[in-house]
């Protein structure tokens, strides 16, 4: 079983970005309600969150800020063109 990564992601707007995954999926993933929690505060500065990269198939951001492959999946919607896969069998909790 491959674990899910991400492929590619791209600023799409307000806080959403376009994500995808080893899988084929192609989703856009709205985190606007995620940097509400402490950890993710410094990325409501939309300058600062739109600085992402992907590293090793992880979103991460400077300052040490990643987040889980497996979240973007499960909070994503299919891109328009694109269908989204069930999530892997190993994904058991929930966003």
């Amino acid at each position: 079983m491959e674990l899910l990564k991400v492929v590619s992601a791209k600023y799409a707007s307000d806080f959403k970005i376009n994500v995808t995954f080893n899988n084929g999926c192609k989703l856009v993933c709205d985190l606007a309600n995620t940097l509400r929690s402490e950890v993710f505060e410094p990325l409501q500065d939309k300058a600062k969150f739109k600085k992402f990269s992907v590293n090793d198939g992880v979103v991460e951001w400077p300052g040490e800020i990643d987040i889980a492959p497996e979240y973007l999946y499960k909070i994503g919607v299919a891109q328009p063109g694109s269908k989204k896969l069930p999530e892997p069998e190993y994904v058991s909790w929930t966003a």
